[in-house]
């Protein structure tokens, strides 16, 4: 029981350092985060997610790209058919509508090529929105370090266990040699 306790708290342990990283760490290295924490923003992105973005010039936009057009009500990501170099207009669709009509955007010089899009993990910025869902997550932090407490108690009962059986060895010294005799050097 010791050993599955401990996989159970390494994996949550790998899965939380990995899911901190991917929050905080891009933004270091200038990679830009959109983070759907919020079901009043206007989007097309799913609920907790979160979009890996690097801004781009609009010369190397090319078909099939996804771009983030971000302003200050919505965020949307659409997907390149045609760019216009002359008068900087790109023609796009929406990515997560398949029957949505093609239309043009204005790009004055750069737009947001999306690297990656990753479902759920935004979450854990909208938890901590709220008191309750700080409660949670302390007590999500609390239950992992019982079970890691746990695994520890039970391994060394097993250890105990070991221990015992060396010393019902009556004839030897634990080692499985025989005493009776002299020992010789």
């Amino acid at each position: 029981m010791s050993k599955f306790l401990k996989f159970i708290v390494n994996l949550f342990l790998i899965c939380a350092i990995l899911v901190a990283a991917a929050i905080i760490v891009p933004p270091l290295v200038g990679v830009g985060t959109t983070v759907v924490d919020t079901q009043l923003m206007d989007t097309n992105l799913p609920m907790g997610s979160v979009t890996y973005s690097k801004d781009v010039y609009v010369t190397e936009l090319k078909e099939g790209d996804q771009i983030l057009d971000e302003n200050d009500i919505s965020t949307y990501v659409y997907t390149v058919k045609a760019v216009d170099t002359s008068n900087g207009t790109v023609t796009v669709r929406d990515t997560f509508d398949a029957s949505a009509e093609e239309k043009q955007i204005q790009v004055l010089n750069s737009e947001s090529r999306v690297i990656l899009t990753i479902p759920y993990i935004g979450y854990v910025v909208y938890a901590m929105h709220s008191i309750e869902g700080i409660i949670i997550l302390a007590l999500a932090v609390l239950l992992i370090i019982i079970l890691f407490i746990l695994s520890e108690l039970w391994r060394r009962d097993d250890d105990d266990e070991d221990d015992e059986d060396d010393e019902d060895d009556e004839d030897g010294d634990g080692y499985g040699r025989d005493i009776d005799g002299p020992i010789k050097y």
